[in-house]
């Protein structure tokens, strides 16, 4: 029994064996499987250790790169902060300067206005001079007659003395009246060539002050000239400016692009410099629209100055319309009197009575008259003075402050030998109807007559409604060469032939043709009416030879001149005046 036990036992312990046999070469197959794999697995690390090293490699270039990166980014935002430090410091010095030069401006205009309107006082105060002194040189002219003729007494005196020197008393008398009047024509004499010096010395130092005027106004042109190349000049400046900040912020885009595209990139840093970025393109933006409105500030200036400039021209256009409106007026007003007066004259004078309440009427009535005519002569030399103010306005050239412009129709000279005051009144409507006549309206008809309608002295001026809606610059005055006025044509049978406006016209004196619709074609074959006197018996118009014949009225002649036609000691006086 024993011995089957061990046999047993034995036979265990063989198959114990057997089987450790077998762990132990699947436990030799596993050691050579995880040599195999310690094998690889040591080639494996050592290609991590080479890739690591080149990875760590690369880091640190990478890791240099981005410094230099860094150290770029830094210098760009401090040029960028300079450059917008120096183009604000700029901006502001611009404005600055813009700022001064529109107080320039508006200063140099002030003072050219100034200037321009003490040199149109010295102007006309220039005309007045050359006036008195062509006064105060016919005055010594008739001094000097004066004086020719006193020697001429003085020498008739001294052949008196001659044959009255057997009488002592009458020689003595004789001397002494001489010495009484002689010395004193002498003195007047002198004191007139003193006066005329002092005012010839006036006109030379006007005229000295008008070309130092002219010398100023040019220089202030020149500077206003210099002032505006200025603001160009700076102008374009700016416009560089812009342009140069347009590529700068092209570079600045350019470099946010290529940081763009690094990989594995720092957040934070990326965050800072672009809002550093933003605030350069927020502040150049802003630079751009400080120098767009500077622009349009100094456009709004400039735009402002235009409408004050035209709304100051309009006012004094207005102005002056309506001073000629009042001129016109009131010029009407004392055609209507003097018309009235005359009208009364003639019916006075018709009447046969010779009676002396009639002909003191006749006499108050011509004072009244003369009184009116001088009225009328004052209102139309101040409208001709408002008219000449008017024009050198309007065509002002500061070369040429004295320029006279030729007329632009001027009819020929044939009517110097009768002088007609009357066309210095010409209106600034050169087509306006005939109202500004100084020609004498002449007798009512006293009969009522249906076929014959009776003008109506009170509507003698004719009404400027149709053309004062169009007004037109004041033609240059000239007392001979222009005749836009044409005074009416008496027809022998008293009644003047209506006047028709010619708008065809509108720039010369209109064409008098044959006019259809007269109100008399039957007037001269009345004989019956003997309130109705022919021209030769007419004693109104023997007593006015200030109506103007009608070959000096600016139209074609329709007949020979009055008879009795002589020029009045008053129209050589205002010829004179007008000259």
């Amino acid at each position: 029994d024993m011995l089957e036990v061990k046999e047993r036992k034995i036979n265990v312990l063989q198959k114990k064996i057997e089987n450790l046999q077998e762990q132990l070469r699947d436990k030799d197959k596993q050691l050579g499987n995880l040599k195999d794999r310690i094998k690889s697995l040591q080639t494996d690390s050592s290609n991590t250790d080479t890739a690591l090293a080149t990875l760590e490699e690369a880091l640190s270039e990478k890791e240099r790169i981005i410094e230099r990166l860094k150290d770029q980014r830094e210098r760009e935002d401090r040029e960028r902060l300079e450059e917008v430090e120096s183009y604000k410091k700029e901006n502001k010095d611009l404005k600055e300067k813009v700022n001064s030069l529109q107080i320039e401006l508006t200063d140099k205009e002030s003072s050219l206005i100034d200037l321009k309107e003490h040199a149109s006082s010295l102007a006309s105060s220039g005309l007045k001079k050359d006036s008195k002194l062509k006064s105060l040189e016919i005055a010594i002219e008739q001094k000097k007659e004066e004086c020719s003729k006193l020697e001429t007494q003085l020498q008739k005196q001294a052949e008196q003395l001659f044959s009255h020197m057997n009488n002592p008393k009458a020689h003595e008398v004789e001397q002494q009246t001489g010495s009484r009047t002689n010395p004193e024509y002498v003195d007047r004499v002198k004191l007139l060539e003193k006066e005329v010096s002092y005012y010839k010395d006036e006109a030379t130092k006007a005229q000295t002050e008008v070309e130092r005027l002219l010398d100023i106004l040019r220089e202030v042109e020149t500077e206003k000239n210099d002032k505006d190349k200025k603001i160009a000049e700076l102008e374009r400046q700016g416009g560089k400016d812009q342009t140069k900040k347009s590529p700068n912020i092209k570079l600045g885009q350019g470099d946010k692009k290529g940081l763009g595209q690094d990989p594995r990139k720092d957040s934070s840093l990326d965050g800072g410099h672009h809002l550093k970025l933003e605030e350069l393109m927020n502040t150049l933006e802003r630079t751009r629209q400080e120098l767009d409105s500077t622009k349009q500030r100094l456009s709004s200036t400039q735009q402002s100055l235009q409408e004050r400039d035209t709304h100051l021209t309009n006012m004094r256009q207005e102005r002056r319309k309506q001073l000629e409106e009042i001129l016109e007026m009131k010029q009407q007003a004392l055609l209507a009197a003097i018309s009235e007066k005359d009208a009364n004259i003639a019916l006075l004078e018709l009447s046969a009575s010779n009676k002396k309440k009639t002909q003191d009427e006749v006499m108050a009535l011509k004072r009244e008259r003369d009184k009116l005519m001088h009225q009328l002569k004052q209102h139309t030399q101040s409208r001709m003075k408002l008219i000449a103010d008017n024009y050198e306005d309007e065509h002002y050239h500061p070369h040429a402050p004295h320029h006279q412009p030729q007329p632009l129709h001027a009819q020929p000279q044939s009517q110097a030998q009768y002088p007609h005051p009357t066309h210095a009144q010409q209106s600034p409507y050169p087509h306006a109807p005939h109202a500004q006549h100084l020609q004498h309206p002449q007798v009512p008809q006293q009969h009522p007559h249906p076929q014959q309608p009776q003008p109506q002295y009170a509507q003698h001026p004719q009404p400027l409604a149709p053309h004062q809606q169009h007004p037109r610059p004041p033609q240059p005055q000239h007392p001979h060469q222009q005749h836009p006025q044409h005074p009416q044509h008496v027809p022998p049978h008293g009644h003047p032939t209506p006047q028709h406006p010619h708008p065809q016209h509108p720039h010369g004196p209109p064409q008098q043709g044959p006019h259809p619709q007269h109100p008399h074609p039957q007037h001269p074959q009345h004989p019956q009416h003997p309130q109705h006197p022919q021209h030769p018996q007419h004693p109104h118009l023997a007593q006015h030879p200030r109506h103007p014949s009608p070959h000096h009225r600016g139209g074609p002649t329709r007949g020979p001149p009055h008879a009795g036609h002589r020029p009045s000691p008053d129209q050589d006086d205002e010829e004179g005046i007008w000259a």
